[in-house]
């Protein structure tokens, strides 16, 4: 699964179980 990883170079970062990334641009709290 790293290639697919590597492949985005936004979810390069440490996407956090807390607040995903799909959550920060969703929601903004």
């Amino acid at each position: 699964g790293n290639n697919s990883k590597r492949s985005s170079s936004s979810e390069d970062k440490p996407p956090s179980p807390k607040r995903p990334k799909v959550d920060n641009g969703s929601a903004s709290e």
